[in-house]
């Protein structure tokens, strides 16, 4: 259970909010670059999935936004320990009430010894108080817990029932794909060693198009990414930012593999292609971590497909500047804050140790200094 706290709170929750931030940054840099290549943004996407779902990649003397949302461990950790008054008294908060202890006369008129072994009244609420703290800290990752193991149970039985579906497929050779009788859209099956399928009766220039299409999700490696996008929305399932970033990084995974497809074709080719794209249209769910040749947004996938700029020299320069700078607040913490927090650590702990060293009196010898009678 401390492992599992730990883990939730020191790891998850700074990755979710720093994500966060990540993922408004992305939606910006998205919107500006609307008509040039998804290529810079495909990039800011698999950083951000690296700093959902890994700790920081590197060090450096710079703070960066993983020491910034680390802040958030303060709801498991970052309890102030009170500090006493300039009198060396405890704070009132702190303060019990003092009950007398019973005496040998009060023993002698009949007071059971054990009266005095009762817990003190103002140290019984801080045990119930500490007790029902530890508690709720014990909820909530459980409850993360519970959904995220839910979320990747979904997910497996939406591919297993695709897998059934297809599983009278056969396999062509000289293309390399799955034909199945069933009528559905094209699409890349995400495993170890991927698979293509197609619907039976596609033919000519239009099963080029789409063959085209799926083989280049391949070797862009998308089902990876796709993948691993399902597995930060499961993982962060509490956070409505992940789930928009997820529905979004589908849309660009398709821009950008229409893109690479359409690299270097003539205007008339790019309009047969969205003819293509048009009629094969379908709408996927949201849960899906399947590539599916038509997959929903079909109208813009279109215009990007028609009206794609390429960016200028300077252009394409400050876009990589914007990439690296991102990656690099995000992916980085300081490498001195464990080793401060360490060294105050022990520093505090030399102090106590030589404070009790001092209020020491030496055997024999009274407080003023005088020797003993």
């Amino acid at each position: 259970m401390e492992m599992l706290q730990e883990i939730f709170y020191k790891n998850v929750l700074p990755n979710s909010a720093a994500g966060t931030v990540f993922i408004l940054l992305i939606l910006l840099f998205r919107k500006m670059t609307e008509r040039l290549s998804k290529g810079f943004v495909r990039i800011l996407w698999v950083l951000l999935l690296a700093e959902l779902l890994a700790p920081p990649l590197l060090y450096g003397p710079q703070y960066t936004m993983r020491n910034l949302s680390g802040k958030v461990q303060g709801m498991e950790t970052g309890k102030k320990v009170p500090q006493g008054n300039a009198q060396g008294k405890p704070p009132a908060s702190m303060q019990t009430e003092q009950i007398p202890q019973p005496d040998a006369g009060a023993e002698a008129a009949g007071v059971q010894k054990n009266e005095g072994t009762f817990p003190r009244t103002g140290q019984g609420a801080l045990l119930k108080g500490l007790f029902q703290e530890i508690e709720m800290k014990a909820v909530f990752p459980a409850v993360w817990l519970a959904g995220a193991v839910c979320l990747c149970v979904v997910y497996l039985c939406q591919l297993y029932a695709l897998r059934k579906k297809v599983s009278d497929a056969v396999f062509l050779p000289e293309d390399g794909c799955w034909v199945m009788e069933e009528s559905l859209t094209p699409f890349v099956m995400p495993y170890l060693m991927p698979k293509i399928y197609l619907p039976d009766g596609l033919t000519g220039q239009k099963r080029m198009d789409i063959l085209a299409h799926e083989r280049q999700h391949i070797k862009n490696m998308d089902h990876l990414i796709k993948c691993l996008a399902a597995f930060a929305a499961a993982v962060h399932w509490f956070n409505p930012f992940v789930w928009a970033a997820y529905a979004w990084i589908g849309k660009d995974l398709e821009m950008y593999c229409d893109e690479c497809v359409m690299r270097g074709r003539s205007m008339e080719e790019r309009r047969r292609y969205s003819s293509t794209l048009l009629q094969s249209a379908a709408e996927s769910s949201g849960l899906s971590v399947m590539l599916y040749f038509g997959e929903s947004d079909t109208e813009n996938r279109i215009r990007h497909i028609l009206f794609l700029k390429k960016p200028c020299i300077a252009v394409s320069i400050i876009l990589v500047v914007i990439v690296t700078v991102c990656g690099t607040f995000f992916l980085t913490s300081k490498d001195a804050e464990g080793k401060e927090d360490e060294n105050t650590l022990t520093a505090g702990k030399n102090d106590s140790a030589s404070g009790k060293e001092e209020n020491v009196v030496p055997a024999g010898k009274e407080e003023d200094g005088a020797p003993a009678a």
